[in-house]
């Protein structure tokens, strides 16, 4: 399967999610008001995980609900991993968060927040991590009425049966135990492709908009990752993409591409979100 193709099939997926992150550590983004925005997002992807290298192809539901200071988001992926080995279809992890704004008007915006993934994908199959995954962190967001930044900083925790494992250790020989990005230099190692994560690891992400137009959001960000367990491997992972605010519909599309880690991914996401 060539590049080229996984583009077009990715781009051709234009309906219904803001160009939002393909992972799970996901920095504020710029809220325009709604109560309830449901999205389904489709993103297409080249990866390198040690010697092998393939495709993916994803298309993931979700929703994004505010009732006061506290906003709620849950997802759930699908996917059709291309592998050298052959193909695999099948969910990806369901991903939940909540947060909660402690101070917030009309620029500002500061809370701390909680997420979780739960192993709905297949760890054999690449598709997910195996075991729940906790994370609480802490975010805050300046808005003018064309600008808009926001940071989070949180930990990540595997919950797994013993002591968290190292990253990304071989699935046929960790069974339950099944790791987010390999170790440095483990070629043999392997784990879920479209979230590359460790078991355990402090993580950085920052996110910033410009409404350059009426009708043209441009948005940038990064998101870095460092293990705090001994095994594991820093990751870094720069997004970027462009909106189009139609009323209560808009549509987008995004760009995330993997600078460090194991797991090395250039995906092409794009959407259209509908606002209530």
């Amino acid at each position: 399967m060539r590049r080229g193709r996984s583009f077009v099939v990715g781009l051709s997926y234009l309906f219904a999610l803001r160009p939002a992150l393909g992972q799970h550590c996901q920095p504020p983004t710029q809220s325009d008001g709604e109560l309830l925005r449901t999205t389904l997002r489709a993103e297409a992807a080249h990866y390198e995980s040690g010697p092998s290298r393939g495709y993916y192809e994803g298309l993931g539901a979700g929703a994004d609900l505010r009732a006061g200071v506290l906003r709620a988001r849950a997802g759930l992926p699908y996917y059709r991993l291309l592998e050298p080995t052959g193909e695999q279809n099948g969910f990806g992890d369901l991903f939940a968060k909540l947060e909660a704004s402690l101070y917030e008007d009309e620029r500002w915006s500061v809370g701390p927040a909680f997420s979780a993934s739960f192993p709905t994908g297949d760890a054999s199959k690449r598709l997910g991590m195996g075991h729940v995954m906790l994370g609480p962190s802490v975010f805050g967001s300046w808005q003018s009425r064309s600008f808009f930044v926001g940071g989070e900083f949180g930990y990540n925790q595997a919950l797994v049966g013993g002591e968290a494992e190292g990253s990304d250790a071989s699935a046929a020989h960790t069974h339950a135990h099944h790791h987010h990005s390999a170790s440095q230099g483990d070629d043999s190692a392997s784990g879920p492709i479209p979230n590359p994560m460790n078991a355990e690891e402090l993580w950085l992400g920052l996110n910033a908009s410009y409404d350059a137009l009426s009708s043209l959001r441009v948005s940038v960000g990064s998101i870095g990752a460092v293990p705090t367990s001994k095994e594991g491997a820093t990751r870094v992972t720069a997004t970027g993409g462009v909106e189009f605010p139609l009323g209560a519909l808009s549509t987008a599309v995004g760009i995330e591409v993997d600078l460090a880690g194991t797991t090395r991914r250039e995906v092409v996401l794009a959407s259209v979100a509908g606002a209530f």
